[in-house]
């Protein structure tokens, strides 16, 4: 009668952890999946002015988009970086926030940095589900958020979601 206790508790006690482990991974895959809707009067600047960033892929998947690439200061070595892909709706002033997560780059470094600047976290990747973006033609931004309040960097590309 214990025995057939305890393996009822230890299956209990299983049940919980996978239970709470697959909440947890639910949690922060929305998290990274969230796309922002927001209207600004911001006025985006050009990249040109000292924004060095490529895009390495931007793909329609059939049910999402993704972008991959990266993005820095000119002559400013990233300690911590955040940045945020932001679409423009073309024929309105919605944009739209998707998350990045950092993606290390030792080859931004190897080609634009210096023993002095490293650019090894440049790297970025953005994914977002296309039922969470309204259908239609977008600039694409890059919100950059290192050492000062955020500043939107207009890329002059665009994508069709």
């Amino acid at each position: 009668m214990k025995k057939n206790s305890t393996l009822r508790w230890i299956f209990l006690e299983l049940f919980g952890v996978i239970f709470l482990s697959a909440l947890i991974c639910w949690a922060v895959y929305q998290d990274v999946s969230r796309v922002e809707s927001f209207q600004t009067d911001v006025q985006a600047l050009p990249a040109k002015d000292n924004l060095l960033f490529a895009f390495d892929t931007v793909e329609d998947n059939g049910a999402d988009v993704s972008l991959q690439g990266w993005a820095c200061i000119e002559g400013s070595t990233i300690g911590y970086f955040d940045c945020v892909i932001v679409l423009k709706k073309v024929d309105a002033d919605t944009y739209y926030r998707i998350p990045t997560t950092m993606v290390e780059r030792k080859d931004v470094t190897a080609a634009f940095g210096s023993d002095e600047v490293n650019y090894d976290h440049a790297g970025f990747f953005a994914r977002a589900e296309k039922r969470k973006i309204p259908a239609g033609e977008y600039e694409i931004y890059i919100e950059y958020n290192a050492y000062t309040n955020p500043v939107l960097y207009s890329t002059d590309q665009m994508i069709t979601v």
